[in-house]
């Protein structure tokens, strides 16, 4: 939809000083205009700072902790409910969306700023009051106080709600109001008789507003300390008044910090030339200067100096933030890309760099731009966004990238420490574009207080991803292993939670429950289920690997996908006449055993095994001839009086052998336990007697009984 919504925010400065600040406007491509929004099946998306619930997740307390202590997200969440969304609007510590023509808010509510007619903080989104009569066209938050272009009967006019102190609803009064009311024409008095009409856009800064009229022209309202209102005057005004000296207006932005006085204004003009008016100390006029301007002053062009001789050109869009301002260029069938202007404190302007590339303010030690330069890295900028002191871009391919001051994780990219340190302050920051991969897919961007928002629509047969893993993973033939699958849904916008089946099947021989399909289950954007797997034995293959595959076939959302994952398969060989036995505290998979010693006779069988019930008597020579073959677990075993007989002549590549936790002896008769039984990989160079050590690794818990 083409719509110019402004956005503000709070600004937080290290300390955490309270002190309200206006952001930016989204301005899309081409020139921003209002317009009946449609129902489109598109969802939001919100990062960076929480503690006000204005990410809309309903919670104020995380999911995350930014600097230790701030409730804050650092990567995008989704915001609540939202299924339809048209565009987004990013204030202080609060945001709006608009979705079929109604207005939903959530966050902070201190001035009545979400105008539900409480003062309630919000955590999730709730519909604005009052305005059930009207279709909504368009929104705007400011720093606290929010502004709609709505429509009646053919009639466009702007309603306005939360704070007032100095006028910036435009009623003619400086009452706050936690329900709309209606901004008044140009002139008019209060109570008015006559109200503002003929509207295509609007714009929100702390304390002051904006409308672009249809006849082309601008009108302002609200504080006015730095000439914000255009109108040649620092005088406050609790009514509409016409921006002076402007015309073939095609869209606007606001920015600034509400309470200090601090705000300034763009217009971008028919010719592609950008206007601008208000605080200009750090550079966001963009004129060469450090001058306030209460009267429109064209923007430069990159690389003049004050007095500029050439303008800024082929302006497709513009936005505000904080103290800087951006803007889209383009030139023909070239690429588009992005230009910013002012402050330049946390990286803001998006240059490489937040020592310059000049120094503003009285003491000439502020970073910033006094003249725009080249944003790094861009192309195909389709929209751009100014949060207090960071910088959103939406690209062509729908990617979202961020750059500016990050010490609430406001840039989406998975940290509030970084990827840089910003002067003055060592703020958190990057000085380039860096991308937000939750964000993909977004066809709109606001940015707000240390926090962002981005929309798009709900992906059309989301992708997946299916992983598989099977517990044990090294098994033996004939026992079963649990598999589990877990399907994600990983589209960017509107993940859910896929359904239907999962199959299962093995490149070896063996086989699953239920014909190796299970019924997915879940909540979120994941959903799992499982299956019992049985490999069979294979005497040619005495270990093998078994591919486990799982297969999604999708269902009428979510998209087909696979996953595999390995079972080590081991079919043990069973021994002549009975079993090797070691002790239960040696039993530990990766460990190397001594299951026979060098001399049958006269074995240290006992000096080499661990048992937890007490040592085995120093006659046992490591080998159980009335143990079933192979062992099971829960069994007793003896061996054959007088211990006559020997082991036998071989022992296979792998085989069973009983973990025994007590041994004891009876005259000639020793007996003992099989707690567990294992498997034992045995090393070459077993000779019973005379000969060599019985030795191996355990690579399997064959059972424990």
């Amino acid at each position: 939809m083409d719509v110019s919504t402004a956005v503000r925010s709070s600004i937080r400065l290290h300390a955490r000083l309270p002190i309200w600040s206006c952001v930016a406007v989204l301005a899309l491509v081409p020139a921003a205009l209002a317009a009946p929004a449609q129902a489109a099946p598109n969802t939001a998306k919100a990062w960076g700072l929480n503690e006000s619930g204005q990410l809309g997740d309903g919670t104020a307390e995380g999911p995350e902790k930014c600097e230790g202590t701030s409730a804050c997200s650092t990567t995008p969440v989704a915001v609540s409910s939202l299924k339809e969304v048209a565009s987004v609007s990013a204030g202080g510590k609060f945001g709006l969306a608009l979705e079929n023509g109604s207005v939903w808010a959530w966050g902070s509510n201190l001035n009545g700023q979400l105008g539900d007619g409480t003062t309630t903080q919000r955590e999730t989104p709730v519909l604005v009051s009052g305005l059930g009569n009207v279709t909504v066209t368009a929104v705007a938050a400011g720093g606290a106080h929010s502004l709609a272009i709505v429509q009646k009967e053919g009639v466009t006019s702007v309603m306005a709600w939360g704070n007032n102190a100095d006028g910036q609803l435009g009623d003619g009064t400086q009452n706050e109001s936690n329900v709309p009311v209606v901004v008044c024409a140009v002139g008019e008095k209060a109570p008015c008789s006559q109200h503002l009409s003929g509207v295509k856009a609007i714009a929100a800064a702390g304390d002051f507003s904006l409308a672009l009229l249809d006849d082309e022209t601008v009108v302002a309202w609200g504080r006015n300390k730095e000439g914000e209102l255009g109108d040649g005057t620092t005088e406050a005004s609790t009514v509409p008044v016409a921006v002076s000296n402007l015309s073939k207006v095609t869209a606007i932005a606001a920015g600034g910090h509400s309470g200090t006085g601090v705000g300034h204004a763009l217009a971008l003009l028919q010719g592609g030339t950008v206007m601008a008016w208000g605080h200009g100390k750090t550079g966001g006029l963009g004129n060469g200067t450090e001058a306030n301007s209460d009267l429109p002053v064209a923007v430069c062009a990159v690389g003049e100096k004050a007095p500029c001789a050439k303008a800024l050109e082929h302006v497709k869009a513009i936005a505000a933030g904080g103290e800087h301002s951006l803007a889209i260029i383009q030139s023909g069938e070239a690429p588009a890309t992005a230009v910013a202007w002012g402050n330049n404190n946390d990286g803001q302007l998006g240059d490489g760099t937040s020592m310059g590339p000049e120094k503003c303010g009285e003491l000439s030690i502020g970073p910033c731009a006094k003249v725009p330069v080249p944003v790094s890295g861009l192309s195909d900028v389709t929209a751009l966004a100014g949060g207090n002191e960071h910088t959103l871009a939406l690209l062509k391919n729908g990617s979202v990238w961020a750059w500016g001051r990050n010490i609430s994780g406001e840039l989406g990219d998975g940290t509030s420490m970084g990827p840089e340190a910003c002067s003055p302050f060592l703020n958190a920051c990057s000085t380039k574009p860096v991308e937000v991969p939750g964000a993909a897919g977004a066809v709109g961007i606001a940015g707000g207080l240390e926090f962002s928002l981005a929309f798009g629509p709900v992906p059309t047969g989301h992708s997946t991803s299916t992983g598989v893993s099977c517990s044990p993973s090294t098994d033996v033939a004939g026992r079963s292993a649990t598999c589990t699958a877990t399907v994600t849904d990983t589209s960017t916008f509107g993940p859910t939670t896929p359904t239907a089946t999962v199959s299962m099947s093995s490149s070896g021989p063996g086989g699953f429950t239920g014909a190796g399909s299970c019924t997915l289950g879940g909540s979120g954007s994941s959903a799992s289920c499982s299956v019992a797997y049985t490999p069979d034995s294979m005497p040619s293959s005495p270990v093998r690997n078994d591919t486990i595959t799982a297969s999604y076939d999708g269902d009428e959302t979510h998209k087909a996908s696979t996953g595999t994952t390995l079972v080590t398969v081991i079919s043990p060989t069973a021994v002549a006449k009975g079993s090797f036995v070691i002790g239960d505290l040696n039993a530990t998979v990766g460990s190397v055993v001594t299951f026979s010693d060098v001399e049958w006779w006269g074995s240290n069988w006992w000096q080499e095994n661990s048992l937890s019930g007490g040592p085995a008597p120093a006659a046992f020579k490591g080998f159980a001839e009335s143990s079933s073959s192979p062992p099971t677990c829960g069994e007793q075993w003896t061996t054959i009086a007088s211990n006559e007989s020997g082991p036998p002549a071989t022992v296979p590549e792998y085989m069973a052998v009983i973990a025994a936790s007590r041994i004891t002896q009876m005259v000639t008769t020793i007996s003992g336990n099989a707690p567990e039984v294992v498997i034992v990989k045995t090393n070459p160079g077993y000779a019973p007697n005379p000969g060599h050590h019985g030795t191996g690794m355990i690579v399997a818990i064959l059972c424990r009984g």
